[in-house]
């Protein structure tokens, strides 16, 4: 039954295609240019996709409902396009479009070094909603649609949202597909618009020109998969049409390579207009970069609110560390304060298991901060030890702090603590603050571009139940 039906189906919709597909040929079928009435180039590409339905029809050639519908778009739009050899364009050319953008976006250098450095809005329109976009080369982009964005603070990349008029910034990302820290807006997939090269084609009865260069939208953020786009410059007004479109058109007599791509388009997939161009701004956001900073005794305060129990996540891969008054495990391996002493914790073929006793100096563990180390030598440390971190080089102070002693030299005993919080043996490890007062240890404080960040989090309600069940 099941196979009667599809074959039912299939029956149906080739009959729909080829019905659809031969009522939009029969309208444009006695179409000609015999009086020279249009364009070489625009009759040209109006023909070339009329002569493949025409031999699809022909032949009976089986498609599927969907090239079926690519191509009927296709012959319309080609049709639309026939241009009258009287039209007249506004003078724009390919060549006057790519230095507009050029010296408005890269300063005549095909880098971000124009007007756009100080920031630019793009709003992209896909049909169903307007999503705009802030982009500041060096300092954020700003999704406001989705209230969500990329933020550079200190030479780090960070995520942020606004809420309640304030930003809220999250934790430094790592460069996709990378195990290090991103410092600028392309590694993590935010790009500004660039220098654009390559031959374009105008489309006929208007001012636009096609591309296939479809890396140049780079920049449209969430955008993907396109088969081409077309730009409009107005003035000083630029417009951007990204299509899909089907390869179907192959070049011949008249009609070159670009020709035979532009004329497979089919849907506007978006249109991206320009704004503010120099101009642009969030005045919150652009706020919080100009009075960000993180002092040492945020760094006490945000400390003094950790308790004894907390969740240590780790930005580089999620894995998370949980610790309570009772337990501490960090996905490999634990401890258990059972009774009074503290034993060994496992998690074994999806089960956690509770272990041997667990000694320190001979003497069986009676607390968790016997084996792995809590806040308390941490939050000991006073504002004035806490030292931020001064890039020599970049003469940039930054908002990371490492812990010194009397002697201004790194305090290694709470350095060590700080690195066995988090399962480590030791490292360079300071702290900085994110958002409203979440405490991050960082690995690597003083470096540049540091190892990891681990940030506290769910402090005072961390709980995992399948670990409470074996303390009893």
């Amino acid at each position: 039954y099941n196979d009667l039906l599809a074959a039912k189906n299939n029956l149906l919709e080739k009959a729909d295609t080829s019905g659809e597909l031969q009522t939009a040929y029969n309208g444009v079928a006695s179409v000609n240019n015999d009086g020279g009435q249009y364009t070489a180039e625009s009759y040209a590409a109006f023909d070339a996709v009329r002569s493949y339905v025409k031999d699809i029809l022909d032949n009976n050639t089986e498609i599927s409902l969907t090239e079926s519908q690519a191509l009927v778009k296709m012959l319309n739009g080609r049709h639309s396009e026939l241009e009258s050899v009287s039209f007249e364009t506004n003078g724009t050319t390919s060549g006057s479009i790519q230095t507009w953008i050029d010296d408005t976006f890269c300063d005549g250098l095909g880098e971000y070094m124009g007007l756009a450095v100080s920031g630019y809005t793009y709003t992209v329109d896909s049909g169903s909603g307007q999503n705009k976009n802030i982009f500041k080369n060096r300092k954020y982009f700003y999704s406001q649609a989705e209230n969500k964005g990329y933020i550079i603070i200190e030479g780090l990349v960070h995520e942020f949202t606004v809420s309640d008029g304030q930003v809220v910034i999250g934790s430094a990302c790592f460069r996709t597909g990378h195990d290090t820290i991103a410092q600028n807006f392309t590694h993590v997939g935010i790009n500004g618009l660039g220098w654009l090269s390559g031959d374009m084609v105008r489309i006929g009865n208007g001012n636009e020109w096609f591309s296939t260069d479809t890396d140049w939208l780079d920049f449209i953020y969430g955008i993907d998969g396109a088969y081409g786009f077309s730009l409009i410059l107005d003035g000083d007004a630029l417009t951007v049409k990204v299509y899909d479109g089907i390869d179907v058109i192959a070049p011949s007599d008249g009609v070159s390579a670009l020709q035979a791509a532009a004329a497979g388009r089919t849907d506007v997939i978006c249109t991206v207009t320009f704004s503010d161009i120099g101009t642009a701004g969030n005045t919150i956001i652009d706020g919080f970069i100009a009075g960000y900073q993180v002092t040492a005794q945020n760094v006490v305060d945000a400390l003094d609110g950790i308790s004894s129990n907390y969740t240590i996540v780790s930005h580089e891969d999620g894995s998370m560390i949980y610790r309570t008054e009772n337990y501490y495990f960090n996905g490999d391996y634990g401890y258990i304060l059972q009774n009074g002493q503290v034993r060994e914790l496992y998690f074994i073929e999806g089960e956690y298991k509770v272990g041997g006793l667990v000694y320190v100096d001979g003497v069986v563990a009676d607390s968790i901060s016997d084996v792995v180390p809590d806040f308390t030598s941490v939050k000991a440390v006073s504002a004035d030890n806490w030292q931020a971190y001064y890039d020599d080089w970049n003469e940039i102070s930054y908002s990371r702090y490492t812990p010194v002693g009397a002697d201004g030299n790194a305090d290694e005993s709470v350095q060590s603590a700080l690195a066995r919080i988090i399962g480590m043996s030791g490292g360079d490890m300071g702290i900085t603050i994110i958002g409203n007062g979440v405490v991050q240890i960082v690995d690597g404080v003083s470096w540049s571009q540091p190892d990891n960040f681990y940030t506290i989090s769910a402090v005072g309600s961390t709980t995992v139940e399948e670990i409470e069940a074996l303390l009893s």
